[in-house]
């Protein structure tokens, strides 16, 4: 068995996961994940607790749960939802400018293989 190995292993599974979420945090995008489907968020919405969710996992949610918080578990005030428009454009930019990165990569990579001038 290598270092590395014993290394995690001789930490607790909570230390471990509390270690990998606090990176995922600040990798920048932990905001855009729904915290329901942990997908990345296409239409994000504010609930009545004021968490943002992806609408289609929050109506979900309210349709089987009924007006109960899956984050709080305390009853909803309502089942409006307000989309979310700031983190929408956020999204937005961020997939944008990982894009743009890809394809200012894919170029400099065919300028050195002499596929694009």
């Amino acid at each position: 068995m290598d270092s590395s190995n014993e290394s995690i292993q001789g930490i607790s599974s909570e230390a471990f996961h509390a270690a990998g979420a606090e990176l995922w945090k600040d990798s920048g995008v932990y905001e855009f994940v729904d915290p329901l489907t942990h997908l990345i968020m296409q239409d994000p919405v504010v609930a009545a607790d004021r968490h943002s969710y992806d609408r289609q996992s929050i109506a979900e949610w309210i349709a089987s749960k009924g007006l109960v918080s899956p984050m709080t578990r305390e009853a909803l005030a309502s089942g409006d939802l307000t989309p979310n428009t700031e983190l929408q454009a956020k999204i937005h930019l961020a997939f944008a400018a990982q894009h743009d990165n890809a394809s200012l990569a894919r170029r400099r990579s065919a300028r050195r293989c002499g596929k694009y001038p």
